[in-house]
């Protein structure tokens, strides 16, 4: 379990750089067309926070004490495959969670895969 900091990576940059890559060969394409895989962003309904700080800071992040633990594969919820799981605790109870969704967002350069954040 780690207090946030900065050692916490919102972004598998991987994964982002080689879609970045693949967005230039698919710049006239829609995410249905380039990357089917993924569910688009417009369809994940609460994924509201573009970053996993802005969701921790939505459940108190800021507040002394409060920690997230390490994050697990999604088992539930729209992104089973594609997203993961963070628990939010504060007093040694739980305060909340932070979901994660890779997804497709169709932007006039062509289809972007990114993250959206969900506190729940």
């Amino acid at each position: 379990m780690e207090v946030w900091g900065g050692g916490l990576v919102d972004l598998d940059a991987k994964a982002l750089a080689a879609s970045d890559s693949k967005a230039k060969e698919c710049k006239n394409k829609s995410c249905k067309e380039s990357y089917p895989e993924y569910l688009p962003c417009s369809s994940l309904r609460g994924y509201s926070y573009k970053s996993k700080r802005d969701a921790f800071y939505a459940l108190g992040g800021r507040d002394k004490g409060v920690k997230i633990q390490k994050p697990r594969p999604a088992h539930s919820g729209p992104c089973v495959g594609q997203g993961e799981h963070w628990n939010v605790l504060s007093g040694g109870g739980r305060r909340g969670s932070i979901a994660s969704c890779r997804c497709c967002e169709d932007t006039p350069s062509g289809p972007k895969l990114t993250i959206r954040y969900k506190a729940i």
